[in-house]
């Protein structure tokens, strides 16, 4: 029996009697998925709570709860959950290891109220003893059926799940690869290091300092997401999705909720620490956004023009940024356009229905930044260059990622070489 489970340590069993979590860790180690284990007690735990959980197994009453009433019970289990996982973590199945059933409700609740994102069932361990003596009998086979059971019909987190996995498994295969480039001899370790080096001077060119171990490293393994993505998307061809049996519906989705997916698809809000391909920039300037707008009313104009930010992109080719060949910054001039603008009560569509239709423009759909909606309009016909110290001093309010950046660079192409036709008419 295979298991749609977290297959590189992000399973968390919480139990304070080793004996009882044994046949648990005994099946989950069966089918490959490996456990970050506590008792629960003070001195083991993280020092730092984790961020990647997907799967908890816990005994609700721990050491030193027994004889106390629930809500002891209960907050001494939260004072230990929070020490191990972070409430930024995102969604996680809570599997109740335990006899209390009558906490099992309120245990959900409780990780609830406090911003965790539970999807809570239960495995009543005394159920899969051999025996009621006591003694730590359990059936490994019942164990396994029920957790199948269990974790059946997840929905779209089991999804979450298989993705996550493959991501991990795709990684694997990349380093099993590249470690049998060279044969596995005693010279195996500085043969990849030489390999590692020429990669990084293929990626970064003749600027690549020699004398820096870290960027040495650093741009070695940038070399490595070219052989990643194509392992993944294998990858996700051969998976057979045999357990996806579940149908999908398309439901309307806000204005809002499409707004953030887009970010996250289009843009990187980390920041890069000075000039980037893709980094956009606020500008101050905003004479050039009335000019791509399709309409002649003045009070249309000026509201678009006041909820508008303007900004200028960089678009200089990677390769020229990573082996340090840039002499200026190559820039295209645009705006973020708000979704909507209202008007003496009067709703505007006006990055849908405000901006000119003509071919030097390009528009994203919608994006969310600090909280509102906008499309980023750009304008080819201000395509120019900038001293890079100018560029610098700047700092970007957010990054384009590569597949849209390389979509501009497409269209900024065929505009610029567009060739024109004279005839007489």
């Amino acid at each position: 029996m295979s298991l749609n489970l977290p297959q590189s340590g992000r399973v968390v069993v919480i139990d304070d009697c080793s004996k009882e979590a044994l046949p648990l860790m005994k099946v989950l180690s069966s089918n490959r998925i490996s456990v970050n284990y506590f008792t629960g007690r003070f001195e083991e735990l993280p020092e730092k709570p984790f961020s990647d959980v997907r799967l908890v197994f816990l005994d609700i009453v721990l050491e030193g709860g027994e004889g106390t009433d629930d809500k002891t019970k209960l907050s001494t289990t939260m004072s230990i959950i929070e020490k191990i996982i972070d409430k930024k973590n995102g969604p996680f199945i809570l599997a109740i290891w335990s006899k209390h059933e009558e906490l099992i409700e309120k245990m959900g609740k409780m990780l609830k109220g406090q911003k965790y994102q539970p999807i809570v069932t239960d495995l009543q361990k005394y159920e899969f003893k051999d025996d009621r003596t006591g003694d730590y009998n359990f059936n490994l086979v019942k164990i396994e059926k029920k957790l199948k059971e269990k974790m059946e019909n997840l929905g779209i987190f089991e999804i979450l799940i298989l993705w996550e996995n493959i991501i991990y498994d795709s990684a694997s295969s990349v380093v099993n690869e590249f470690s049998k480039f060279v044969e596995f001899d005693n010279d195996w370790n500085d043969k990849l290091n030489g390999i590692l080096y020429k990669l990084a001077k293929a990626w970064a060119g003749k600027t690549l300092d020699i004398d820096s171990p870290r960027e040495i490293v650093k741009n070695a393994l940038f070399t490595f997401n070219g052989m990643f993505v194509d392992t993944l998307e294998k990858k996700l061809h051969e998976e057979s999705y045999n357990q996806m049996d579940f149908s999908f519906s398309e439901s309307g989705i806000e204005g809002e909720v499409k707004g953030k997916i887009n970010s996250k698809l289009l843009l990187d809000k980390s920041r890069f620490d000075g000039l980037y391909p893709g980094n956009v920039y606020e500008i101050d300037e905003k004479e050039h956004i009335s000019k791509n707008l399709d309409t002649t009313d003045s009070m249309e104009i000026e509201e678009i023009k006041n909820n508008s930010i303007s900004v200028i992109v960089e678009v200089s080719p990677f390769c020229d940024f990573a082996q340090k060949k840039m002499e200026l910054s190559r820039i295209v001039k645009g705006f973020l356009c708000p979704i909507e603008v209202q008007i003496n009560g009067r709703i505007i569509q006006a990055a849908k229905n405000k901006i000119k239709p003509a071919v030097f423009i390009y528009k994203t759909s919608v994006i969310e930044y600090n909280e509102k909606l906008y499309s980023l309009v750009v304008d080819f016909k201000h395509f120019s260059a900038k001293p890079i110290n100018e560029i610098n001093e700047k700092t970007p309010i957010f990054r384009l990622r590569k597949d849209i950046l390389n979509d501009i660079r497409t269209k900024l192409t065929s505009h610029i070489n567009r060739l024109g036709v004279l005839s007489l008419e």
